[in-house]
């Protein structure tokens, strides 16, 4: 695990921005949802790629069937 995406983990890791995430889990059981990123950084640095590892760990501690696809 790089560096940049420990400590941007670790800056996610509130109560405020964990319900924030939950709610996107949430209405990505029945939509689609995309997150986008402007930032030229290699695709395993990209801020959207840790939001969606996040985000699909708090999906499976809350049971919420979801399925990601990373592209």
């Amino acid at each position: 695990m790089g560096r940049v995406y420990k400590r941007f983990k670790e800056e996610m890791n509130t109560p405020t921005i964990e319900a924030f995430l939950l709610d996107i889990a949430k209405q990505a059981v029945n939509e689609e949802v995309y997150l986008l990123c402007n930032d030229k950084a290699q695709e395993q640095h990209c801020h959207r790629f840790i939001l969606m590892d996040i985000i699909e760990e708090l999906a499976k501690v809350n049971n919420i069937p979801l399925k990601i696809v990373k592209s």
